[in-house]
């Protein structure tokens, strides 16, 4: 299922002063958390680490929108529906201020993924139009899916053709790959920071 989960900071957060020009004086940033978990159905945004970044963000003065989406064994899930969701939850974030009367700044949003949800993040930054994040955090994402695909990524090593219900070794294969890749998205008209562990072994 799809859903999404907003935690806004309590006082005295609420009265966080925005630079001048940038939403109303007392509204806040937004960063959006999608978890990763190739795509699989036990990994949610209930148990996925990411979450942890949740009362530290709140802390700092960040309304937190974290994602669930739907994963690679639901209906429509995969390619291109978990996709869709994740674009879908930040389209719903810019109807939020006015429908909810949220005080969130739209002009500093803040997209952070980790692995698979670090692809969905990278994927979301680069075709939204509705809401443009102001950075795109990708935390050990899977950016070369044809790559992750060969290198059989994953516990089981079928986490991408899984997540594709394809693969690359065909001409539609190879078109879906390239859709689904946020290396292919070029070039990058948003600002983009990649963090990547130097021993991790899993991406």
């Amino acid at each position: 299922s799809q859903w999404v989960r907003l935690t806004v900071p309590p006082e005295p957060w609420t009265k966080m002063r925005g630079t001048p020009g940038e939403g109303a004086p007392d509204s806040l940033p937004v960063a959006v958390l999608i978890h990763g978990g190739y795509w699989k159905q036990k990994w949610t945004a209930d148990n996925a680490g990411i979450k942890e970044l949740v009362p530290d963000l709140c802390a700092r003065g960040f309304a937190v929108m974290e994602v669930e989406y739907r994963r690679r064994d639901d209906p429509g899930g995969g390619w291109p529906g978990s996709n869709e969701d994740c674009l879908a939850a930040l389209n719903l974030l810019g109807t939020m201020p006015h429908e909810k009367r949220l005080p969130l700044d739209l002009a500093r949003v803040v997209i952070i993924g980790h692995s698979a949800g670090g692809q969905l993040a990278l994927w979301v930054g680069a075709k939204s139009e509705q809401v443009k994040p102001r950075l795109v955090v990708g935390v050990a994402p899977v950016c070369n899916l044809t790559e992750a695909y060969r290198a059989k990524l994953s516990d089981e090593g079928d986490a991408v053709e899984l997540y594709m219900h394809c693969t690359p070794d065909t001409a539609a294969g190879e078109e879906a790959y390239k859709r689904a890749c946020p290396t292919k998205l070029l070039p990058v008209t948003v600002p983009t920071l990649i963090v990547q562990g130097s021993t991790d072994t899993d991406v």
